[in-house]
């Protein structure tokens, strides 16, 4: 049971952004008699700028309607220009090397060092936000867990926040189901009807590949052929692989065709300006072996890896029970091993997230993208037979050689 007279001296700046998690958030701290203060953190960017923010038309007037509706007040954090800078330069990148760019957890990074930034202004003793996750405490330091319901987890969110943020930080959701919030927001009159559910890397991939056509040299744009990967057959002709991710399954040709139901992107060869399709169904890996590279460490999570038993990848709505995790394979580089066969696609370049089970909660110990994979892919009947008669010729050699 939470003391209420504790709290009363306690001011805490909520991050609102206009939606529901945040307001339900704002409004449980409040019963649990804190002084609330409301903060909402900008987005926006000017016109001229090649990156399109998340937010949405509607997000600043549903905030002031729900700090009026708890009858709490609203600071407002304006734009910085290392807010677009961050953006430019990141997905920019991501596109030049073909990784998939998932600029939600940079967002939030962002969101909560505005929210300590605007928490020390205000002498405030605490910083929360809406996501289903939880700060825990192990020797004296703070860590992210999963929220007790796995299917709701966010805690990947907040994958980049630094620890000491992550120690004034308070997640009043962690405890609660999706719809449980929901169900709490109904007490608001009307604030959230017909709220656009846009996402920002949407806004981000169609935003950067204009700034690249503009701006990249025609030496790093690597026109060239679709490839089916299989056969190594021609399928159509693209004019830069900075146009293209890994993982998409819609995408356009040199001549502005879309091209549909024709297989997955799963590589590009830079030398000869490829860009290799294949049915993702064959993306099969038995028990894979996974190189990362840009490892994250999360948090206070450091410590923890050493002494952790058990691991667990989180790939969008999969948890996967991790054999062995290997950190540092090479400087910068960290190698894991699947406990068990996947059944579905990986690509290089998905972000990923590592978990140590602990009881019930997961307690997330870091980031990392995905470099390569092996093997890759599933084995046509032809490839095995090649195969199989490649180690069959080594066996042979070896054996002359040795007499």
């Amino acid at each position: 049971m939470t003391n209420l007279s504790s709290n009363q001296e306690t001011k805490v700046v909520v991050g609102i952004n206009g939606k529901i998690d945040s307001a339900v958030t704002a409004y449980l701290l409040l019963k649990q008699g804190y002084q609330v203060v409301g903060c909402y953190v900008e987005k926006k960017v000017p016109k001229s700028s090649s990156v399109s923010g998340c937010q949405e038309a509607a997000s600043l007037e549903n905030s002031v309607k729900i700090a009026k509706f708890l009858k709490i007040p609203l600071e407002i954090v304006e734009t910085p220009s290392a807010f677009i800078d961050l953006f430019e330069e990141k997905g920019v990148a991501s596109k030049i090397l073909g990784i998939n760019f998932f600029p939600c957890t940079s967002c939030f990074q962002y969101i909560l060092e505005s929210l300590e930034k605007k928490r020390e202004e205000l002498k405030a003793s605490k910083i929360a936000i809406g996501v289903f996750s939880k700060i825990v405490w192990q020797k004296k330091r703070a860590f992210l867990w999963s929220s007790n319901e796995l299917s709701d987890n966010q805690s990947y969110l907040l994958s980049k926040v630094p620890s000491g943020i992550l120690e004034n930080l308070l997640l009043p959701l962690g405890d609660l189901r999706k719809k449980d919030v929901i169900k709490m927001a109904s007490n608001f009159p009307d604030i959230f009807s017909g709220s656009s559910k846009k996402r920002c890397i949407e806004c981000w991939n169609k935003s950067s590949s204009s700034l690249l056509e503009e701006n990249l040299p025609d030496s790093l744009k690597f026109p060239g052929n679709i490839v089916l990967r299989q056969d190594k057959s021609i399928f159509s002709a693209h004019e830069g692989i900075y146009q293209y991710s890994l993982g998409q399954t819609e995408f356009k040709d040199a001549l502005g065709k879309s091209i549909t139901n024709k297989g997955a992107i799963v590589g590009f060869n830079r030398k000869e300006g490829e860009i290799l399709l294949d049915n993702p169904d064959t993306c099969f890996f038995p028990r894979p072996e996974i190189l990362l590279k840009s490892v994250n460490f999360c948090g206070n999570s450091l410590e923890s890896f050493f002494e952790a038993q058990e691991f667990w990848m989180q790939i969008n709505d999969s948890s996967l029970l991790v054999e062995t995790l290997l950190w540092p394979v090479t400087l910068g580089f960290t190698k894991a091993t699947l406990k068990n066969d996947l059944k579905f696609p990986l690509y290089p370049g998905d972000e990923v997230y590592f978990y140590q089970k602990e009881e019930k909660n997961l307690i997330l110990l870091l980031q990392a993208t995905i470099f390569d994979l092996r093997p890759l892919f599933k084995l046509s009947e032809e490839e095995e037979e090649a195969k199989k008669q490649n180690s069959q010729n080594t066996i042979v050699r070896n054996t002359m050689e040795s007499f």
